[in-house]
């Protein structure tokens, strides 16, 4: 292990980069990282990770009745949980999705 990577605190830069909107590379130029050792580092961390991946089920439009409720309505089952979001509220979804990710 070499010296430069018992320093830095991986799983915080990784967490910081769940709320990063750029690029990788930009994200490390500005975290003071090198690229190869993000790259490294996330290989190692989805390696250790028990990550579950759901199915989603799009049904086909003319299966529904009321199309246009499925056009503004988003509807998430996770297990017993069922979420429903506006279609055109993007950031809702966003934050959704990033909190999920952090669970994962």
């Amino acid at each position: 292990m070499n010296k430069e990577s018992s320093i830095i605190n991986w799983s915080e830069i990784m967490d910081k980069f769940t709320k990063h909107e750029g690029n990788i590379i930009d994200f490390c130029r500005s975290s003071n990282i090198k690229p190869h050792q993000f790259y490294h580092q996330r290989k190692k961390l989805k390696k250790n990770s028990t990550q579950v991946f759901h199915v989603l089920e799009v049904p086909k439009a003319d299966s529904i009745e009321n199309t246009k409720e499925l056009e503004e309505t988003i509807k998430i089952e996770i297990g017993n949980a069922k979420i429903f979001l506006p279609a055109n509220d993007k950031s809702t979804l966003l934050s959704l999705v990033r909190e999920l990710a952090k669970l994962c």
